[in-house]
C-alpha cells in the first residue's frame, strides 16, 4: 500500500520567548462581571458554524451578571462598541472597562435584542495568572499571535512569515485588519484565513506605545500545510491546521499500538503499547 500524504511539510512557526508572558491576560486585571462565555457556535458537529457573539454559560450567583438579569444561553453581542465573537475577545474587552462605570452590553435572548447597563467591580482575591495564551497561524502569516488587553500581539515569526517584508516584528500589536476591529487571536487568524490566499490585508498596527500605522502585508499564497501522513497500520502523524495539536503512532491496529504521542497545546502525553502512560502534566486548555 502507497503511503498516504496531504499536503507539504513546511517549518514550524517557533514558540513565543518567556519574556512574553508578561503579555498575557492574567486572572484578575479588568472588571469583573461574573459570567462565563462560551463560542455561540450551532453544538453540532455534523454542520458546525459559528454566529455572531458569545453565548453565556454560566452567571456567577451575586455578580453584577446575576444583578442584572442575565442568564445562561443569553447571548452577548458587543459590548460598548466592541463585538464580541469568541470568549478571548469578550475578555479582552472586559479586562480594559474601569471598576464602578456602567458598560452597556448588547443582548439577545430568543429572537429580541436588549441593551443591558451593569457595572463592572473588582475580582474578590487574584487566582495565579494562567499560562499566555498564544494561537498558531502557519497558513497565512506563518506566526504566533496572543490575545492582550490592548489588541492582538504578534508573538513570534517564522523565517518565511510575510509580516517580515511589512517590516513587522515580535511585540507590535495589530488594532484591525482592512478596518476591522480585532479583539482576539483565534478572531484575527479566522480573519486571515478566511482570505484568499495570496491576497493583500491592510494591517492598523501599534508599536511601544506609538500612534497606529498602516501596513500592507500580502497573505501566504500556499493555501494547505502538512497535516497527515501515514502508512496504514504501520505509522500516521496528523497535526490540526493551526498547528494547536498533532499525534503520531507506530503499528497502530485501532484498540492496540505499539507506541502514540500526543501533543495539544503544551500537554504531551507518551503512550507504550496501549498500556503504559507519562505526561507533562501542563494541564494548559487552549480552547
Amino acid at each position: 500500500t502507497l503511503p498516504a500524504c496531504a499536503s507539504r511539510p513546511r517549518a514550524p512557526v517557533p514558540a513565543p520567548l518567556p519574556e512574553l508572558e508578561a503579555w498575557a491576560l492574567a486572572v484578575g486585571e479588568g472588571g469583573f462581571v461574573g459570567l462565563s462565555t462560551e463560542e455561540n457556535d450551532s453544538g453540532s458537529l455534523d454542520s458546525l458554524f459559528f454566529d455572531p457573539g458569545v453565548r453565556v454559560r454560566e452567571v456567577v450567583p451575586n455578580s453584577p451578571g446575576e444583578a442584572a438579569g442575565f442568564q445562561p444561553g443569553d447571548v452577548i453581542l458587543a459590548v460598548g462598541d466592541a463585538s464580541t465573537d469568541d470568549p478571548a475577545a469578550f475578555q479582552a474587552t472586559l479586562s480594559g472597562a474601569p471598576i464602578g462605570e456602567p458598560l452597556t452590553l448588547n443582548v439577545r435572548r430568543g429572537d429580541t435584542v436588549y441593551d443591558v447597563v451593569l457595572a463592572p467591580v473588582a475580582r474578590q482575591g487574584a487566582g495565579p495568572p494562567p499560562d499566555p495564551l498564544w494561537r498558531l497561524d502557519p497558513a497565512r502569516t506563518r506566526a504566533g499571535w496572543m490575545t492582550t488587553p490592548d489588541g492582538v500581539r504578534l508573538a513570534s515569526l517564522a523565517d518565511d512569515s510575510p509580516l517580515h517584508a511589512a517590516e513587522l516584528r515580535v511585540g507590535d500589536v495589530v488594532l484591525a485588519i482592512d478596518d476591522t476591529e480585532q479583539h482576539s487571536a483565534r478572531a484575527l487568524i479566522r480573519t486571515l484565513q478566511g482570505r484568499p490566499p495570496g491576497s493583500a490585508v491592510r494591517l492598523r498596527v501599534a508599536r511601544d506605545g506609538n500612534a497606529p500605522v498602516e501596513r500592507e502585508v500580502t497573505l501566504i499564497s500556499e493555501p494547505t500545510v502538512l497535516t497527515h501522513v501515514g502508512i496504514p497500520i504501520l505509522f500516521h502523524w496528523d497535526q490540526a491546521t493551526d498547528g494547536s495539536t498533532s499525534s503520531w503512532a507506530f503499528i497502530d491496529l485501532w484498540l492496540f499500538s505499539l507506541f502514540d504521542y500526543e501533543r495539544v497545546g503544551r500537554e504531551k502525553t507518551w503512550c507504550l503499547l496501549s498500556l503504559f502512560e507519562v505526561s507533562t502534566g501542563h494541564g494548559e486548555l487552549d480552547a
